[in-house]
């Protein structure tokens, strides 16, 4: 057994300090400056977004957690102040991605947060394996919670606007979350990838402030064979040359009913 660490783990901030020799070449070499930096972090970090949130153009850090989230402002001197209470930004649930975008295109970052289940650990479900041995629920036991809104005040504050914006009308247990202009309208929609649920295409009402859940409508929701997936990570490019985004999606691995172990392919495509 391992020794336990002398201090509780802690998010780390690593500066690039490439050095470009006399010869041209390049050294690449990262400064852990994590005790300098003011960014105290240690929750159970899922992930993190930048931008820069009070258009002083510095970037600005969000990290997600299971439990509180934490904002830290960049003050421009290679520090960051936690500023989560006075922005407004904390979400208590077990956040997992976020992104910084300008939904309503006034110019300022607004911030979407993805959140996966309903738990806290004092939360008991009695779950088997397939042996019939005590194991680890599956998230379907849990139930799936909204993603959250906040509409950037222009002040250094947010506004919660997850209700009206509609946001707050479908839940799932989110994992990815990608801001993009789907139908090319010159608005960012959101995509929503979650874990056994179907996905969600968060269309941008054009100045509304209200989204719309269109992923069955587009063909993005489910797989081919109608089924919902462990969808995880996600991205978006051209990949077929055609001018419009099209989306990758990072899906679990499935257990096939007839064998014990894992099988190491796809389960299906989006």
């Amino acid at each position: 057994m391992g020794r336990k660490s002398p201090t509780p783990p802690r998010d780390r901030l690593y500066r690039n300090d490439l050095q470009v020799r006399p010869d041209g070449t390049r050294a690449l070499r990262f400064s852990d400056v994590t005790g300098q930096s003011g960014i105290d972090a240690r929750g159970y970090g899922m992930a993190a977004a930048t931008g820069d949130f009070n258009n002083d153009g510095r970037l600005d850090l969000y990290v997600t957690t299971f439990g509180p989230n934490q904002m830290f402002r960049n003050d421009g001197d290679c520090t960051f102040s936690d500023v989560t209470a006075e922005t407004g930004t904390d979400d208590p649930r077990w956040s997992t991605s976020s992104t910084f975008f300008d939904y309503d295109e006034d110019g300022w970052l607004d911030l979407f947060v993805t959140n996966y289940l309903r738990f806290t650990p004092d939360m008991t479900r009695d779950c088997f394996s397939r042996g019939s041995a005590r194991d680890y629920c599956n998230p379907e036991a849990y139930d799936p919670v909204p993603s959250r809104l906040f509409r950037n005040n222009r002040n250094g504050t947010f506004t919660d606007v997850s209700v009206p914006s509609g946001i707050a009308g479908a839940s799932g247990r989110g994992l990815g979350v990608l801001a993009i202009d789907a139908n090319a309208d010159g608005w960012l929609d959101l995509y929503v990838a979650n874990d056994g649920d179907p996905n969600q295409l968060w269309v941008n009402g054009r100045g509304s402030g209200r989204f719309t859940d269109q992923g069955l409508l587009a063909g993005v929701a489910l797989n081919r064979l109608g089924q919902t997936q462990g969808s995880m990570g996600i991205d978006a490019g051209d990949v077929d040359g055609d001018g419009d985004e099209d989306l990758f999606i990072g899906r679990a691995i499935r257990i096939a009913p007839q064998f014990d172990g894992l099988i190491l392919g796809p389960a299906g495509a989006v």
